[in-house]
């Protein structure tokens, strides 16, 4: 009984890592407990889920500026990738941009054109 706790615990190592890479914690963390030696450069190893993380900046504040289509801070005033002036451009105001897939939609609509899940804001 002592052993499934110790694995329980160790399990949490490659399930952090995974989830900080975008992927979901509760599967690495079964993956971890059971096959620890594996996991881990497993975890180590894998490439970030680059969707994912995107869609949880956005639906963090974070929000896609048009003209390099980077992920920055919702209350950022210049682009810290392409250094153009946030500020000047409107386009909060006219689109709401799908989290999921980041469509760009009308600031009417409450689903997406791309993918059909709901629009929050």
């Amino acid at each position: 009984m002592e052993i499934l706790f110790y694995a329980a615990i160790i399990g949490l190592i490659p399930a952090i890592i995974a989830k900080n890479k975008g992927y979901n914690f509760f599967g690495w963390w079964i993956y971890g407990s059971l096959i620890f030696i594996i996991a881990i450069p497993h975890a180590l190893l894998s490439k970030p889920n680059q969707q994912e993380i995107d869609r949880q900046n956005l639906l963090n504040g974070m929000k896609r500026y048009p003209y390099c289509a980077e992920i920055i801070r919702g209350e950022a005033l210049i682009c810290k990738h392409c250094n153009h002036d946030v500020s000047s451009v409107k386009q909060e105001s006219m689109y709401k941009i799908c989290p999921y897939c980041s469509q760009r939609n009308r600031k009417a609509d409450y689903k997406c054109i791309k993918c059909g899940r709901e629009l929050f804001g």
